[in-house]
Parts: C-alpha cells; structure tokens; sequence
C-alpha cells in the first residue's frame, strides 16, 4: 500500500509496499508524546545500527502532524531538526493517513505497530506501553523475527528501564 500523504523529512514518499520481506516497527506519535517508548525506540535504534538484522528489520518514526498542513514548511524544518539530532530519517503524516483503516494509528498521543514481513499488523498499542504490552511487543516481533534477535532487544530495553 502506498500512503502518498505521508513524506519523510528528506522529501521521500513512504511505500509499504516495499517494506514487504522486513519486519517493521512502526512509531507514531505527537509531538508532546515523543517520550512514551523512549526507550524501547532507542533499543531498535540499536538493533539496527548493529547491523544484525541485514535488511530484514525496518524501523519508522511517524510524526502525527494531521491539520497542520497550513504551516507545513514550519512543521518540516522543525522536524527535520529533530531527525537531524537523532541522526534518523523521520515521517511526517499531514494528512493523517495513519490514523485510517487499516492502520488505526491515531487517538491517544502515540502508538506503536508491528507488521510482519507479509505487511500484516501483528501488534498495535496506542500511548506508554506497559510491561504487558511489552511482552505483547516482543511476541510479535520474535515471530515476525527471529526469537534470539527479539530477545536481545528485549534485554535492552529492560536494561534501560532498570527493571
């Protein structure tokens, strides 16, 4: 599925569709809300940077910026400095695209969504995950995964909250 709505902050359209074949995690939040999943954002962060995945794990970071398409400019440059700080790519979802069928996305600040290689939305939570959420978390990602790549990320997460 295609969301030609949905632009990142280096101007590219977004193409589910050629996730196809990875396992995605997708973050999608409000601006004052960036903080709920810090650090489970942070242990994918990880994940990917160290390269064990291949190109087989994808992970996006959406900005929920439906109805301020009259100040889009604003809203990109502020956004593009967010991403430039995190050293990340970053969505940006003016037309609220994600808040739509089948994605469901919108509503409580920020949610979190996993698609398995086959574009399936294995797991979807809005707002803070709690520790059952993040077990729910870890399930869908181990199988849209590998159980072992799963835990490591687990184990990061856990770590950074001191559990």
């Amino acid at each position: 599925m295609t969301l030609q709505t949905v632009q990142s902050t280096q101007g590219r359209s977004l193409d589910f569709g050629a996730l196809r074949g990875k396992a995605v995690v997708v973050f999608y939040e409000e601006r004052d809300h960036v903080d709920d999943n810090v650090h489970l954002k942070e242990s994918c962060g990880l994940l990917l940077e160290g390269g064990s995945m291949g190109d087989r794990f994808e992970v996006l970071g959406v900005a929920d910026v439906a109805g301020l398409s009259f100040v889009r400019g604003i809203v990109r440059t502020a956004v593009k400095a967010v991403a430039a700080r995190y050293g990340t790519e970053l969505w940006l979802d003016f037309e609220g695209a994600l808040r739509e069928q089948p994605w469901d996305l919108g509503g409580a600040g920020s949610a979190v969504m996993v698609l398995d290689p086959t574009g399936r939305i294995v797991f979807r939570r809005k707002g803070a995950l709690d520790p059952y959420d993040l077990d729910a978390f870890f399930e869908a990602l181990g199988a849209a995964l590998d159980r072992g790549a799963a835990r490591r990320l687990e184990l990061e997460v856990v770590g950074a909250r001191g559990v």
